[in-house]
Formats: C-alpha cells, structure tokens, sequence
C-alpha cells in the first residue's frame, strides 16, 4: 500500500491541477473557441452556431472597473489575501455589457451572459489601499489580528477597439439603426445570446496580420 500512495497521491494532484485549469475563464473561453472554426460574420445562418472575430465597438451604455475606475465594456477582478506561502481568493467579480464585433463583412451584437476569457492585463499586484473599499463593500475584513492584511489583485478589461474571438447561438433580430431592405422588410443583424447553461465565450484574438 505504502508502495502505491505517492502514485494515488500525485494523480489527485495532477486531477486537481486541470480541473482548476479548466475551471479559469481564459482556459474555459478557448477550449469553446477551439472547437469551431472562425467565420466572416456575413456567412452567420440563423440559428446556427458561430465563431467570429472582429473589433469590438459599445452597444450602449460603459461600465467602470472595480479597481482604477476605468471605462470598459466588461471586466473581470479576482483579489486574494497574503496568507504565509498561500494566496487564498477572497474575491471574484465579474460583469459584461453587450456590445457589437464588426469585421469587413459585417456586425454583430453580443449579449451576455459572457465568458470573458480575455488576457489579465497584469500578474497579480498590490492591491492599493485605496481601493480596500471595493473589499469592505462585499463584506471582506481588511483588518488582520495584529497588523493590516495584505491583498493582491489581478484584473482584465474588454475596451472599445480590442479585437476579439466570440463564438455561440446566432439569431438574426432587425437592426433599427441600418436603412431597410425593401420598402418594408427591416434589416437584420445577426445577435449571439447567451444562457447561464450555455455562456458566449470570449476571447482576445490579437492584432490583424499586415
């Protein structure tokens, strides 16, 4: 038995290690991005799925992220408390606004619920004290026994002009801010709506190739 227990041991080790892995956003977003191949968004058929790319443009209204308050169309935060050696998650946030991909051939609106898998923007930071308020707003002490507890802090951003990868169901809905068809058929645009089962996965997808 003593023989066999570093084996046990190390695979429910290396088990755990991908289904953390698997668990990330970024990983989750690009393990559905990969499965499809990216298409023109003019070739989008209604009520098929789709994975398009293109540069991405606000629909409505902005957001502001937690941390620095900077204007974007969706974020995600993770905040995690200096524990000894650990670095135990005290936070996670995330939110995104629908917004429109646009490439060569056309538009398309994408509307949540969104699996934001786009690149931290850094490693994880020190967290400023002045935004200690966003953990104290969700009920996290800031206060250890003796001294101050210390956070770091990780963030991404999906802004106006990141270039990105989406892929989901594809409806087409009418398009009130494009002229009309015919004298009473409404254009359309193609919409991917997402489902809390059944997430738009996002991704970024780089700069253009000259």
């Amino acid at each position: 038995m003593e023989t066999f227990l570093p084996i046990i041991l190390g695979a429910g080790l290396a088990i755990a290690m991908v289904i953390e892995w698997s668990s990330r956003p970024r990983s989750r977003a690009w393990a559905a991005l990969r499965s499809m191949k990216s298409m023109p968004i003019a070739h989008i058929k209604d009520g098929a799925p789709a994975r398009i790319t293109g540069t991405v443009s606000a629909l409505s209204g902005m957001m502001t992220s937690p941390i620095g308050k900077r204007s974007c169309i969706g974020f995600r935060l993770e905040i995690a408390r200096v524990a000894g050696g650990r670095r135990p998650n005290v936070l996670r946030r995330e939110d995104c606004a629908a917004f429109v991909v646009a490439d060569e051939s056309g538009k398309a609106t994408i509307e949540g619920p969104v699996l934001l898998g786009v690149e931290w923007e850094h490693d994880w930071s020190e967290l400023p004290r002045e935004w200690y308020g966003v953990l104290e707003a969700a009920g996290v002490s800031t206060d250890g026994l003796f001294f101050r507890t210390r956070f770091l802090f990780r963030q991404a951003l999906l802004q106006v002009g990141d270039r990105v990868s989406a892929c989901g169901s594809a409806y087409f809905e009418p398009d009130p801010t494009a002229p009309a068809v015919g004298l009473r058929e409404p254009a359309l645009r193609p919409h991917l709506r997402g489902t809390k089962r059944d997430l738009i996965a996002v991704g970024d997808a780089g700069p253009l190739k000259p």
